[in-house]
């Protein structure tokens, strides 16, 4: 059996990589093991140089791994490939499934930041991207042609949604659902292009109402609502904080909106559907493979006028009509399960081991 060392963030990796890493007994890791930084605030420059550096040379043990597989882009692994830690025979290989692929195709970070992202991209002998969308924006960031990209997907235990009422569609009740702690978190999740456009509609539509689902802050919760000129319509917004279990309300929701800028998956936009819940996501969300099985009607660019027309367009469907693509929303969700998305992950990986 090989050995691997996952090495990913803090405080944990995403729970579905941290799956994917446990199916192939991986050792986990934290990326600044040594000078931790990470979760820290206000973190300096040279504090976060200074443990790259040392995770990187101090790293434990680092000649019995066969694969160091990263959380998405880790620099440590670049400078232990860099400077010849890694040895040709042990390979580095990165689970992309976070904003930065699209962040980099945009150019949204930083030029330096650009710099050292490429040469760790370019540096891996392999890429497993976790959604069609993922692997198309890694071919045109990659040069070297021989980092191999794999495409994989994310999957669900359907046991856990075959039993849940479909939706009534009574209302038009309309769901985001993310944590948005800081204004880029915002941006990326593209709720404020969601808050325009629903202002715009709720204005010519006295029965809608905009459900908030996840962790928000002050700051950020301030600045959306403040985005909204016409105020009497922050009556139907309505922030609900957490939920420990989304299943049990989902079928409450008519739609859900997710009009990401780079949403590597989606992994609540799939458990939406997998409840029979319908969803409008934008082009650059990975979910949107599922959802182009459904209705291509579901899938908007980044636009405010698009997404009105979305809603218009949903909402002039007849119950009947709702509950159709309802019903195709779960069959095409629940086709995607945690089973085959492990066996899709170990199959990729095994691509760089033979």
């Amino acid at each position: 059996m090989k050995k691997i060392a996952f090495i990913h963030g803090r405080p944990y990796g995403h729970p579905t990589h941290a799956e994917y890493a446990r199916s192939v007994h991986a050792i986990f890791l934290h990326e600044d093991k040594y000078l931790r930084w990470q979760d820290l605030p206000k973190a300096s420059k040279i504090k976060r140089y200074t443990s790259w550096f040392l995770n990187a040379f101090l790293f434990p043990q680092r000649k019995e791994y066969d694969i160091f597989l990263t959380e998405c882009i880790r620099i440590p692994q670049l400078i232990m490939k860099k400077f010849g830690l890694i040895n040709k025979k042990q390979k580095l290989v990165a689970l992309m499934g976070d904003e930065s692929l699209y962040f980099l195709s945009i150019k949204k970070y930083p030029y330096l930041t650009q710099l050292i992202m490429r040469a760790f991209l370019n540096s891996c002998d392999l890429l497993i991207c976790t959604s069609a969308f993922q692997a198309e924006l890694a071919r045109s960031l990659v040069t070297n042609k021989n980092v191999l990209i794999q495409e994989t997907y994310n999957g669900l235990r359907i046991q856990d949604y075959l039993k849940i009422s479909l939706p009534k569609f009574n209302n038009q009740k309309i769901l985001f659902l993310g944590n948005i702690e800081a204004s880029w978190r915002a941006w990326y999740k593209g709720i404020d292009l969601l808050l325009t456009a629903f202002e715009s509609y709720a204005l010519k539509n006295q029965n809608a109402e905009l459900h908030i689902i996840g962790s928000v802050t002050d700051e950020v919760k301030s600045e959306l609502e403040n985005s909204i000129i016409e105020k009497s319509v922050l009556n139907r917004i309505n922030f609900k904080g957490n939920y420990s279990n989304l299943r049990d309300i989902l079928h409450e929701y008519d739609l859900v909106v997710h009009p990401s800028r780079g949403e590597a998956w989606g992994v609540t936009v799939h458990m939406a559907l997998a409840c029979g819940v319908p969803a409008i996501v934008s082009k650059f969300t990975g979910t949107k493979e599922i959802i182009s099985k459904i209705n291509n009607e579901l899938i908007v660019g980044l636009s405010k006028g698009e997404i009105i027309n979305k809603l218009s367009w949903y909402f002039s469907l007849s119950k009947e009509e709702k509950k159709e693509l309802s019903i195709k929303c779960r069959k095409a969700a629940l086709t995607y399960t945690d089973s085959s998305a492990i066996a899709s992950f170990q199959k990729a990986l095994n691509a760089t081991i033979s």
